[in-house]
C-alpha cells in the first residue's frame, strides 16, 4: 500500500502524530508520505518511518496535482481542515479524518460543560487508521534528530532546567515577572529557550537572574532547541510543542496551564510502560478556565488568573523547582 499521511501544523500536533506513522509502518507493508507545510519538513524529515515528505505549495491544486499522480491507496488526513479535506476530495481513494470535536470543545471552553472523551488526542489520531488493522502499540511519541540539530559554540552546564518560555498565544504563556520567580527559586542552572519572539523577554529575565540563567531564545532551530531539552533534568513550559517533545524525550516535565487545560486532550503523552513526573500547575478552581482550546492573544476577563495565581503557590511547590 502506499499511504498519505496529512498534518499541515504545528510543531505539537505534528509530533504527536508520530505513533500513526510508526505504527503503520511496522504492522503493514506500506510506504507512507506525509505532507505538511514546508515551514515544519524539519520536523518529520529525519523520521525512519516516512518514506517520503511532501511539502504544501501556495498553490494547493498544484499539490493536489502531485498528489494525484503517486496514485495513494489511502488517506490519513490527521489535520481535517479546509485545505485537507479540499486535498481528499480532489485524490479518488479511500480516505478518513481525524475527529476534532469542536462541538464539545466550544461547550468546555464556552459553557464549561465538559464531555470531552477520557482520551488522548493521539488515540484519536489512531482511529484514522483503525480500519487497515492498525493498533496503537504503547511506545509513545517520537522525535529523531538531524545533522543540523547539534549545538557546539554554547557552553551548557551539566545540571540544568530547561524553561520552554515561548507560545503561539497570549494566554499560554508564563508571564514575565513569575518566570523570573520560578528562576530565582532553584538553585540549578535555568536555560530559556523560545523564538525570536520572545528575544525581549528572555533578555529580561537573564539581565534579573543573573548567570544562573543562560537565555538562548531566538538563537535556535526547534531541533537544537530539542538537544536541550534532551539534556535537562526537568523541563517547564505551557502548552506548546516543547510539551510534546519533552514527552517524546520522557523527561519529567512541569505543565503551567493558562487558557487551556489537559481535558481538552492534549497533555503529555508518554509510553504506556514509562511514567515520567508530570505535574501540572493549572487553577482548576476557576470558573472561566479553561476558555480556549488553542489559545488567545489576550485575557477577556482582564485578570489572566489562571496564570497570575501562580504568584500565591511558587513558594507552596518549592520541590518543583528542585
Amino acid at each position: 500500500m502506499k499511504i498519505l499521511v496529512i498534518r499541515l501544523s504545528s510543531i505539537g500536533d505534528i509530533v504527536i502524530t508520530s505513533p500513526v506513522v510508526r505504527c503503520l509502518k511496522l504492522q503493514s507493508d506500506c510506504e507512507i508520505h506525509f505532507l505538511t507545510k514546508p515551514v515544519y519538513r524539519q520536523l518529520v524529515i529525519s523520521n525512519p518511518y516516512i518514506d517520503k515528505v511532501v511539502t504544501l505549495d501556495p498553490d494547493i491544486h498544484k499539490t493536489i496535482n502531485d498528489l494525484k499522480r503517486e496514485r495513494y491507496d489511502y488517506i490519513a488526513d490527521l489535520h481535517n481542515n479546509y485545505k485537507s479535506r479540499l486535498i481528499c476530495s480532489h485524490i479518488n481513494t479511500r480516505s478518513s479524518h481525524f475527529r476534532k470535536l469542536n462541538f464539545r470543545k466550544l461547550l468546555l471552553t464556552k459553557f464549561h460543560i465538559d464531555i470531552m472523551p477520557d482520551i488522548h488526542c493521539v488515540h484519536r489520531y489512531m482511529d484514522t487508521v483503525r480500519s487497515l488493522g492498525i493498533k496503537y502499540d504503547g511506545d509513545g511519541l517520537d522525535f529523531f534528530f538531524n545533522d543540523n540539530d547539534i549545538i557546539s559554540t554554547i557552553n551548557i552546564p551539566t545540571d540544568y532546567i530547561a524553561f520552554a518560555i515561548g507560545g503561539q498565544h497570549l494566554t499560554k504563556k508564563v508571564p514575565t515577572d513569575i518566570i523570573i520567580s520560578i528562576c530565582k527559586n532553584t538553585f540549578k542552572h535555568v536555560i530559556l529557550l523560545g523564538g525570536k519572539e520572545d528575544c525581549n523577554e528572555g533578555a529580561a529575565i537573564a539581565k534579573v537572574c543573573g548567570q544562573k540563567v543562560i537565555n538562548l531564545t531566538g538563537m535556535l532551530s526547534v531541533g537544537q532547541s530539542a538537544r536541550i531539552i534532551e539534556g535537562a533534568s526537568v523541563v517547564y513550559t505551557g502548552d506548546t510543542g516543547m510539551m510534546h517533545i519533552a514527552a517524546a524525550l520522557k523527561k519529567d516535565i512541569v505543565v503551567f496551564w493558562g487558557s487551556t487545560a489537559p481535558q481538552l486532550g492534549m497533555y503529555p503523552f508518554f509510553p504506556d510502560d514509562i511514567k515520567p513526573r508530570c505535574v501540572y500547575m493549572n487553577n482548576v478552581s476557576l470558573r472561566c478556565h479553561p476558555c480556549s482550546s488553542i489559545g488567545k492573544d489576550y485575557c477577556k476577563k482582564k485578570h489572566f488568573n489562571c496564570m497570575r495565581w501562580l504568584n500565591n503557590c511558587i513558594a507552596d511547590k518549592q520541590q518543583l523547582f528542585e
